[in-house]
């Protein structure tokens, strides 16, 4: 009998109907790389990588094989018999309502780069876009292994913060609420991640990975605690020898790893840039507030000291003097430090008013009525 190969999976795969399980693996690994929508940007890249994802989950299970081949089995040609009276339809009773199927075996694929993790997530990440007035609202959702879903969220956050915090009014709001969502590492549905992990466990049994398979059932129990699946879960456990002998799995989904620091940057950039500008605001303030301060413009003067006024009267003329040089300086203060206020020349005649005890200064008064200070090595 012939096989048609009814949805291609095997052309995709470009193995024949009779390949190993090896040869397909190998075969996708080759082809997931060409076909990627990172990389291959052709038209119908997209598609023909989503029927290479199911071709692979379809062929690499002994059991979806075998029914995908009687699907495609053509039979033998046979005389040609004339079809049978109708039969009057007899009416059934209404089948009751059955609960959700028990999940299949079978591997998930990571959405992103196609390869097979040992810890997968169903994980869903927000993101906000549009223009002002117009703000648009999406989720990216898949599974993922950890690295990929870290760049996912990533990229969501980074579009949420470019395209959705200027999509007034709306925008800001909404992109805070998922940026927050993003940051917690998206959202992961219990019941979701519980199917696709007893799924991926089953299929580590079917392989023979006992170890994997008991391993994987632990990492599900979490999840499966508050659904319908926990049962499962713990009889699938029991059966494999309980979870003290799981082979203990190294956590790939870090609490604090990259994503993380990547996406609190932007809010440490904004809350940087707010605090600045406040800074220099109330810097401004303060400044124009307080008067500004007087700098002396040299050392501060000596203190004043005391004089003994000479007596003046009818019968005691105060005494007049002459200077002895060219260009004798006329101070402020008794001090060579004092303030300048003249320059005598020779031979100019002052009247001594008043002594500086212990000092040799004393106080004159010129023909214009003007008063300093002299050193008496100056004066005859």
């Amino acid at each position: 009998m012939a096989f048609n190969d009814p949805k291609g999976y095997y052309a995709v795969l470009g193995v024949s109907a009779n390949a190993e399980v090896e040869e397909i693996k190998i075969a996708f690994r080759a082809r997931a790389k060409r076909l990627h929508p990172d990389t291959n940007t052709r038209p119908g890249a997209a598609e023909q990588f989503r029927l290479l994802n199911e071709a692979y989950r379809v062929l690499r299970d002994p059991e979806r094989r075998r029914r995908y081949h009687a699907r495609g089995e053509k039979p033998d040609p046979q005389p040609q018999q004339p079809p049978p009276p109708p039969r009057p339809e007899a009416k059934r009773p209404e089948p009751p309502p059955r609960p959700s199927p028990p999940p299949k075996s079978g591997f998930s694929a990571c959405r992103a780069c196609g390869t097979l993790s040992a810890q997968p997530r169903i994980a869903i990440f927000h993101v906000v876009e549009g223009r002002p007035f117009k703000p648009e609202r999406r989720t990216v959702s898949g599974v993922y292994c950890p690295r990929c879903a870290a760049d996912a969220a990533v990229d969501a956050s980074l579009r949420t913060w470019v395209r959705g915090m200027t999509a007034l009014p709306k925008g800001p709001v909404w992109a805070f609420a998922a940026l927050w969502r993003n940051l917690k590492g998206g959202d992961r549905p219990v019941e979701a991640n519980a199917r696709m992990l007893l799924a991926q466990a089953r299929a580590f049994l079917g392989k023979g990975e006992v170890d994997l398979a008991r391993a994987t059932i632990v990492q599900a129990l979490p999840f499966a605690a508050e659904t319908e699946f926990r049962h499962e879960a713990e009889t699938l456990l029991a059966s494999l020898g309980g979870a003290a002998a799981a082979r203990a799995l190294k956590s790939r989904w870090p609490r604090f790893g990259r994503a993380l620091w990547l996406q609190l940057l932007p809010f440490v950039l904004v809350i940087a840039i707010f605090a600045g500008a406040m800074a220099l605001s109330l810097g401004r303030g303060t400044s124009e507030a307080l008067p500004a301060a007087k700098v002396p413009a040299g050392p501060p003067p000596p203190p004043a000291k005391a004089l003994v006024a000479l007596p003046e009267g009818p019968s005691s003329p105060l005494p007049v003097m002459a200077t002895v040089r060219d260009r004798v300086a006329l101070r402020g203060s008794p001090s060579a430090h004092g303030a300048m206020l003249a320059r005598l020349a020779k031979g100019t005649r002052v009247t001594m008013t008043a002594l500086v005890p212990g000092e040799d200064w004393v106080q004159v008064r010129l023909a214009d009525g003007r008063l300093g200070f002299v050193s008496l090595a100056d004066l005859k």
